[in-house]
């Protein structure tokens, strides 16, 4: 009877270790799965908001005011803004490389589409400003 309760006892303990080794497997199987998880999650970055800065035409009614390179941060040595509407004076738009994003997202068009409409407006002789194009100037 006693060596009946001994087997008894170390079968029951048998069983306790296997459960233990079998839980810490399991712990440490799913601690490996979440580190693979963690290393395959792709992170997704919020999308930059755009910083619009004001900038100057710096051509005359002959050149391309959708042309990037015809713009500056500066006004300086150009005609005043607001006395006349012969050209494009001043922009809103990002920055890209130091030059007005044309392409940036504009009231669901884009910089270079406004400043388009603003200029055909001039050429209709009704000069429309718009969320982009703020004002005109003499040539």
């Amino acid at each position: 009877m006693t060596t009946l309760k001994i087997r008894g006892l170390f079968a029951s303990l048998a069983l306790s270790a296997l459960f233990m080794v079998g839980s810490v497997a399991t712990a440490h199987a799913n601690g490996t799965d979440k580190e693979k998880e963690k290393k395959n999650e792709t992170k997704v970055e919020a999308p930059k908001k755009l910083v619009t800065q004001t900038w100057y035409f710096t051509g005359t009614s002959s050149d391309n005011p959708e042309l990037a390179s015809n713009y500056s941060l500066s006004s300086t040595g150009l005609p005043p803004c607001g006395l006349a509407e012969d050209v494009i004076c001043q922009i809103e738009a990002p920055e890209e490389s130091g030059l007005p994003k044309m392409d940036a997202p504009v009231d669901g068009t884009t910089v270079q589409l406004q400043i388009r409409a603003a200029h055909q407006s001039i050429s209709d002789n009704n000069p429309t400003p718009n969320t982009t194009v703020k004002e005109f100037r003499s040539e």
